[in-house]
């Protein structure tokens, strides 16, 4: 009887760990498309023309503007709710 209890138990932990992970697994997948919905990654070239941001993703067009603060201000514009990261140069800014 001692043994049977004893299999119950371990059977029950062992099935408690592995929907505690199935569910750890879910959260992040749950944060990483969250994530991918948020923000826009960038880059961002200036030229005679101004200042424009392409999607690192595709290349596509994302904003322009004169200056590096007009372009924010349109990339703000026409992403609402969304963040902006730079790349560049082995750094990373960021746009909120």
């Amino acid at each position: 009887m001692v043994e049977l209890l004893y299999w119950a138990v371990t059977l029950f932990l062992i099935w408690r760990i592995m929907s505690a992970y199935q569910e750890m697994q879910r959260s992040q997948e749950e944060i990483h498309e969250e994530v991918k919905r948020l923000l826009v990654i960038m880059t961002v070239e200036q030229n005679q023309d101004g200042v424009f941001a392409y999607s690192v993703k595709n290349g596509e067009f994302l904003a322009h503007g004169e200056t590096f603060k007009q372009m924010v201000e349109n990339f703000k514009f026409r992403f609402p709710g969304k963040r902006g990261v730079i790349l560049g140069n082995n750094s990373m800014e960021e746009i909120e």
